[in-house]
């Protein structure tokens, strides 16, 4: 596995243990009792969140191609 394939595997596993914890928060009670506006922003942070991981993830895959084509040539 390339040095920078990891490091990506990394990124969005913590990310994804960031996001889970987010997306806890916002099933609770105390979500509930916060603003509106600072709801709205955490739920935009978790959409974000969710998007930036897709992103991370099609870079692994792409990695991993571009490992598999190199090796078949």
């Amino acid at each position: 596995m390339e040095v920078l394939q990891e490091k990506l595997l990394n990124e969005r596993s913590e990310l994804t243990t960031k996001l889970n914890k987010l997306l806890a928060f916002i099933e609770t009670e105390k979500y509930q009792e916060l603003s509106s506006e600072a709801k709205f922003l955490l739920k935009q942070q978790a959409r974000l969140m969710t998007a930036y991981s897709e992103v991370l993830y099609r870079r692994i895959i792409l990695i991993s191609e571009e490992i598999a084509n190199a090796k078949q040539q």
